[in-house]
């Protein structure tokens, strides 16, 4: 399977440099939503303007990035 890596943006970034196995690019998504989802969760004080968590492929190739912004309006 290939590898697809989970780094987070933040005010000192934290690069993914284990990787995760993932089926194909579309359960890597899955699993960077699942990431997002459990940070707004159980981190809130991660949740600000600017900070986000990218999914990307062993290439370093961008397939999911979304941003750990409040989803209440």
């Amino acid at each position: 399977m290939p590898k697809h890596f989970f780094h987070l943006a933040i005010q000192i970034p934290a690069r993914d440099l284990l990787g995760h196995e993932c089926a194909d690019d579309t359960k890597a998504q899955d699993r960077g939503i699942f990431i997002d989802h459990r940070n707004r969760t159980e981190k809130p004080e991660m949740i600000r303007e600017g900070n986000s968590i990218a999914a990307t492929d062993a290439l370093d190739m961008d397939i999911l990035r979304s941003p750990l912004a409040s989803t209440e309006a």
